[in-house]
């Protein structure tokens, strides 16, 4: 199983009572630098879904998989505080850096309610190609990046310069 799925079925499992329909969205990204992890969930017949991102520097010193951990448990302790909480939670609109719950590191945060399906759908009605802007093999790319993906869907999460 990726590690993609295993952070899928744990959410899966831990929200089955409280979010038994949504639809989850799972992804992330690894750069030279830092790591970005996105979940979000919806109903698919729903205008707004919840997408909660994090995003940290790493250290050459630092496990991976290790802060992917970490950041999947942040995300966790965020979402539970949302769900539970008997009044709203201001969620930042922009990357805004965490000092709750305590970390090891610094990661910074922001919330979305874009729907990733219809986002996708009315491109395709509008005739817009995300992917123009992306390398090809024809292409000689400019900077040597290595990238990890973490089997991610169509749509890119940017990455955040701390």
């Amino acid at each position: 199983m990726d590690l993609q799925s295993h952070i899928r079925e744990a959410f899966e499992l831990e929200y089955k009572t409280s979010l038994p329909t949504v639809k989850w969205h799972i992804s992330g990204r690894i750069y030279p630098e830092e790591v970005v992890l996105h979940i979000g969930y919806g109903h698919s017949n729903d205008l707004k879904q919840n997408h909660f991102y994090v995003s940290t520097q790493i250290k050459s010193d630092q496990k991976t998989t290790e802060i992917i951990y970490s950041l999947v448990d942040i995300l966790h302790s965020i979402l539970s505080e949302n769900l539970t909480s008997n009044h709203p939670i201001e969620l930042p609109r922009q990357w805004k850096k965490l000092t709750s719950p305590p970390c090891q590191f610094e990661v910074y945060f922001y919330y979305s309610t874009e729907n990733f399906d219809l986002e996708n759908q009315a491109d395709l009605l509008l005739g817009q190609d995300d992917t123009s802007s992306l390398v090809t093999d024809t292409e000689e790319p400019q900077l040597e990046i290595q990238e990890a993906q973490i089997n991610l869907p169509n749509q890119a999460i940017k990455p955040y310069k701390h």
